[in-house]
């Protein structure tokens, strides 16, 4: 039986508060102009990526690897310059520093998704460290999606860590390969449902819709407590394009993946000063795991109370 709350295509997000309107003198910048960013992809491709990746790789230059990888993944550069450095990462695999390794997977992971399976392959195998080890089993999993590999990985993972089911991202990583492709083959639960299930909680909702394929935008409606939907003047409903996949879209378990998909609680509001995006007026959001549940549900908590029930009742029955 499907459930609402782990629906992999919504994200539905609590509104619980007024929202004050953000001044266009706050969120206007030149920076995100186009002229502004070309000038910033070249200076990434030649003097962060290209001199980086030229340099011998030592204990004096992984950290320039480590940025050029940052790099790599934030804006999906992939060509034989990324290519040649990420061959020589491979090589010094083994002698590199966490941090460089993280960084190298999610850039490989976000730009080169099939031409290294046997170099992950050979990586995997003397991988230990968790998270490591599952950005790695999950690009194998991207290449080949057959239960025959499934299973191997599982194997693998169970020999590397018996306790696996004590690590949160490995058991997410089991049920991930276990159920993510059948997922896609299941049928959306009935939206209207939903919405008339949100109506009656009284409660001024947003509903963010992504595909499974987060290169695609979604597009966020909101729906006012009174059951009715946010319009436009001319009566037509009012759509926010949307874009929830991050720079590696790593799946959403792991650190820096696409955005999870589940119940947000808003906090509040703020102006981001990323310059790569422009300063924008955003949503502070957390998820259960995030924080107290005194503070997710914005009230007093009782321990006694039944936290995953109360989730639960957030979504419709399916």
């Amino acid at each position: 039986m499907k459930k609402w709350s782990t629906l992999p295509v919504l994200i539905m997000l609590l509104f619980q508060f007024s929202v004050a309107q953000t001044k266009r003198e706050d969120i206007y910048t030149d920076f995100v102009l186009y002229q502004k960013r070309e000038s910033l992809e070249k200076d990434l491709k030649e003097r962060v990526i290209a001199k980086a990746f030229s340099l011998p790789l030592d204990s004096n230059t992984e950290f320039k690897y480590a940025s050029a990888c940052d790099a790599v993944t934030q804006f999906l550069f992939a060509n034989s310059d990324e290519e040649k450095g990420f061959r020589k990462l491979f090589s010094y695999y083994d002698s590199l520093e966490y941090d460089i390794k993280k960084s190298f997977l999610e850039a490989l992971y976000a730009v080169w998704p099939q031409s290294f399976r046997d170099d992950v392959q050979a990586v995997i195998e003397k991988e230990n460290d968790a998270k490591l080890f599952t950005i790695c089993a999950v690009y194998l999993f991207r290449c080949d999606t057959s239960v025959n590999n499934c299973n191997l990985l599982k194997i693998r993972m169970v020999e590397k860590f018996p306790g696996f089911d004590t690590l949160s991202i490995l058991t997410e990583l089991e049920k991930y390969l276990s159920y993510h492709t059948s997922f896609l083959r299941q049928k959306t639960p009935d939206i209207i449902e939903l919405f008339k299930y949100r109506q009656a909680s009284g409660e001024k909702t947003i509903y963010s819709f992504q595909r499974y394929n987060r290169d695609y935008p979604g597009i966020a409606i909101v729906q006012n407590a009174n059951g009715s939907f946010v319009k436009n003047k001319n009566g037509s409903l009012m759509i926010f394009e949307q874009l929830a996949r991050s720079g590696s879209d790593l799946p959403y378990f792991i650190t820096n993946g696409s955005t999870p998909q589940g119940v947000y609680s808003i906090q509040g509001t703020n102006v981001s000063h990323n310059n790569f995006i422009g300063p924008t007026p955003t949503l502070q959001l957390i998820l259960p795991f995030e924080n107290k549940w005194e503070k997710y549900f914005r009230q007093n908590w009782d321990a006694s109370q039944d936290s995953l029930m109360m989730y639960r009742n957030l979504l419709p029955p399916v």
